[in-house]
């Protein structure tokens, strides 16, 4: 016979509750018989969820009497699924007392009052977290939209500068040369003559220092110069070709001017021996 069972979920318990309540711990509790009597108690072995004996909690690790006919629990602190119901002779039942039906009738409307008022709680509990995760959604989407406003607004300033700065390069001639066509000055705006030169070309640095240019505006002056410095060699070549066939044409005439003196000599010479 035994004197003692081990409750738990290890397979080596007198008494496994595997599967019949996974809350309870794998050593729960001992149901310890006191020698010589009757009697029963209940050890909990300081269980992870706790020992309720008749819907009471139970102390860890210490001996508390249990009558045949009372219930236990192995977890404390939720719902149980597994109610154990310790069996015996009628003899081993706690003695039945009179009921007051006043105070059991008053303890249960207390009992459902009070869970109505928990309930009523976590309700309104419920309400104020939603009602707050509400006004916080409305308030994010109202500054997503201020944000969103503000950068239509600051891309639409953008495009409009960007365009006043095409128009303002447009305006302006890109004569590369000196016979380039030009348009007169009074024709342009006060900003593009403004970026002219004193012989009434496109000032590169001026347009550079005067006008915030797009990389696209960039790459078109860089070309404008590559061009122009291109041109100005030309026309130094140009100059320096023209220079030398002046030159050539003068030594020309000057060697001509050398070989018609002695001729004009000769026939003199002639005409006077004749004489």
């Amino acid at each position: 016979a035994y004197d003692s069972f081990l409750v738990g979920r290890a397979k080596n318990c007198d008494v496994v509750v595997e599967g019949l309540e996974p809350q309870a711990s794998r050593f729960h509790c001992i149901l310890q018989c006191k020698q010589g009597s009757s009697e029963i108690y209940v050890y909990d072995l300081q269980s992870s969820h706790g020992t309720l004996l008749n819907g009471k909690r139970l102390r860890p690790r210490t001996f508390e009497p249990m009558r045949v006919g009372e219930q236990l629990r192995f977890c404390a602190d939720k719902p149980a699924s597994c109610i154990a119901v310790l069996c015996g002779p009628d003899a081993a039942m706690a003695e039945e007392g009179e009921i007051d039906l006043e105070a059991f009738r008053a303890k249960a409307a207390k009992d459902r009052a009070d869970r109505e008022k928990a309930e009523q709680q976590d309700l309104q509990r419920r309400k104020n977290l939603k009602r707050l995760r509400l006004a916080k959604e409305a308030q994010r989407q109202m500054a997503a939209t201020a944000f969103a406003a503000q950068a239509q607004e600051q891309l639409q300033a953008r495009r409009e500068e960007e365009e006043r700065d095409r128009q303002k390069l447009h305006e302006v001639t890109w004569g590369m040369a000196d016979d380039a066509m030009e348009l007169p000055q009074e024709d342009l705006s006060e900003d593009a003559q403004k970026l002219m030169d004193g012989g009434g070309r496109l000032d590169l640095e001026k347009v550079r220092q005067q006008v915030k240019l797009t990389e696209k505006q960039e790459q078109m002056v860089t070309k404008a110069e590559q061009k122009r410095r291109r041109v100005d060699n030309l026309l130094r070549e140009k100059r320096r070709l023209e220079e030398r066939v002046s030159a050539n044409a003068a030594r020309v005439a000057d060697a001509d001017l050398d070989l018609d003196e002695p001729v004009l000599a000769r026939s003199a010479g002639s005409a006077a021996m004749d004489k």
